[in-house]
C-alpha cells in the first residue's frame, strides 16, 4: 500500500509541474487577427473596392441632385416658302432710262453729249433661282430694254461714224442688254432656327451690252448707193456696240411678313475709277399662294461704260416693277 501512495503521490506531482509548465506558453502566443474589411465583405457576398484605384468622388453627392446638366433641346432651322427647290420668273417695269452718249477721247472740238430719246413700252426681266443647303440661293437674271425716238441736233455733231449738222433731224434708238449670275449667301442670323429675317451677301458677276444707233432720214442721200459721181453718202446711218464684264458685291435682306408674305430689299454694284461701274438695287413685297407668287416694287438700274473709247454710254433706269413667279415648293407643305 506504501508503494502504491508513494506512486500516486509522484504522478500527480508530475501532473502538476506539467500544467504549470503550459499555462505560460499558452499565455505567449499571439491572438488571433480580427478579421479583415475585404473578408467581412466577402462574407456578406459584396465585391471589395479596387486597391489603388480612387474611390468615386460621386459618392459624396447629395442624394436627389443632378451629378451633370442636360442638354438643351435642338431647334431645327425652319426653312419659310422659297428656300427650297428652284423658281422660274419674269417681271417688268418702266424705268424711262434715255442714256446718253457721251464724248470720250475722240479729238473733235465740237462733239458734245447726246441723250437717246424715246420711252421703252417695258423693260422686261427674267430670273432663274435654285435652292443651296438650307437658305443660301443660286441665281441668274437677264434684263433688256430698248426705246427709239427722235431729236433735232443742237448744234453740229459727231457721233461714231457720222458728222451731222445743226438742225438735222435725227432718228436714235437704243438696246441695252444685261445677263447676271449671282450667290446669295446667309450671313445672319446663324443659325437660323425660327427667326423669319434673312440677311445675305450677294456676290455676282455681270455682262452687258448697250448698242447705240443714230440716222438722219430727212437728209438727202444718193439716189444710187455706190454711184461713183455721187457726193452724197449711201446713209447716215451709225451704230456702235459697248459691252463691259463687272463682278458685283452687295447685300440681300428678307423679312416674311407671314408665311405668305415676304420683304424684300437688295442690291449691288462695282465701280472701277475712269472705267466702268454699274449699280442695281430692287425692294418688293411679294404674296405667295400655292406654286405663285405676285412680286410689287420698285427698281434701279444704272450702267456706265469705259470713258477710255472714243465714246461711252451711261444711263439710269428707275421705276416701279410688277412680276409673277412659280415656285417647286407649294405652300400646302
Amino acid at each position: 500500500m506504501v508503494t502504491v501512495k508513494i506512486f500516486l503521490s509522484g504522478f500527480a506531482c508530475a501532473c502538476l509541474a506539467w500544467l504549470a509548465c503550459s499555462a505560460p506558453a499558452a499565455a505567449q502566443q499571439p491572438s488571433a487577427p480580427p478579421p479583415t474589411t475585404s473578408s467581412s465583405q466577402a462574407a456578406s457576398g459584396q465585391t471589395p473596392p479596387d486597391q489603388g484605384q480612387p474611390q468615386d468622388q460621386d459618392q459624396d453627392v447629395e442624394p436627389g441632385v443632378l451629378k451633370t446638366l442636360p442638354e438643351l433641346p435642338k431647334i431645327p432651322d425652319v426653312q419659310m416658302p422659297g428656300e427650297a427647290g428652284f423658281s422660274l420668273g419674269g417681271s417688268v417695269w418702266n424705268g424711262n432710262a434715255k442714256p446718253e452718249l457721251e464724248k470720250g477721247s475722240f479729238a473733235y472740238a465740237y462733239l458734245r453729249n447726246i441723250r437717246m430719246e424715246g420711252n421703252p413700252t417695258v423693260d422686261q426681266t427674267y430670273d432663274f433661282k435654285i435652292a443651296l443647303g438650307l437658305h443660301n440661293i443660286l441665281w441668274a437674271s437677264y434684263m433688256s430694254s430698248r426705246a427709239s425716238g427722235n431729236v433735232f441736233a443742237p448744234s453740229e455733231l459727231g457721233l461714231i461714224t457720222q458728222v451731222y449738222l445743226q438742225g438735222d433731224y435725227l432718228a436714235t434708238d437704243y438696246r441695252i442688254h444685261s445677263f447676271k449670275l449671282g450667290f446669295d449667301y446667309l450671313a445672319w442670323p446663324y443659325p437660323v432656327k425660327t427667326s423669319k429675317f434673312r440677311l445675305k451677301t450677294r456676290w455676282s458677276m455681270q455682262f452687258l451690252r448697250a448698242r447705240m444707233g443714230f440716222d438722219a432720214p430727212l437728209v438727202p442721200t444718193s439716189l444710187f448707193p455706190g454711184e461713183a459721181n455721187s457726193s452724197l453718202p449711201d446713209s447716215y446711218a451709225t451704230d456702235h456696240t459697248y459691252q463691259f464684264y463687272l463682278p458685283e458685291f452687295g447685300l440681300f435682306s428678307q423679312y416674311w411678313l407671314a408665311r405668305g408674305v415676304r420683304l424684300d430689299m437688295g442690291g449691288e454694284g462695282m465701280s472701277i475709277p475712269h472705267h466702268q461701274n454699274s449699280w442695281d438695287f430692287e425692294g418688293s413685297l411679294n404674296f405667295r399662294a400655292g406654286h405663285y407668287e405676285l412680286q410689287i416694287g420698285y427698281r434701279g438700274f444704272h450702267l456706265r461704260t469705259s470713258a477710255q473709247q472714243d465714246f461711252w454710254v451711261r444711263g439710269t433706269m428707275v421705276g416701279p416693277i410688277i412680276g409673277v413667279h412659280w415656285y417647286s415648293d407649294s405652300m400646302t407643305k
